[in-house]
């Protein structure tokens, strides 16, 4: 079930795989109770929050592609 038990759980785990991203998951995690706490709907609420932290982790494995091909490329110049 989509709640923030969920939320809690599924955060932690997503923070051992990628402890750089700690603050901006904390952060979506933080937001999606606030806005529960506020009325929202928890299942909304949550799957709002899985998803950005889904894109978020998407957005940092493509940078670290994209400056693995550039270290790739600064090499073959050296």
């Amino acid at each position: 079930m989509m709640n923030l038990e969920f939320l809690v759980g599924y955060c932690k785990n997503k923070i051992e795989q990628y402890p750089v991203l700690r603050g901006d998951i904390e952060d979506f995690c933080y937001l999606a109770h606030d806005e529960v706490e506020q009325g929202n709907s928890e299942p909304h609420e949550v799957r709002l929050a899985l998803s950005d932290i889904e894109q978020l982790i998407e957005d940092y494995l493509q940078r670290i592609k994209e400056l693995e091909i550039e270290l790739k490329q600064l090499k073959g110049e050296l």
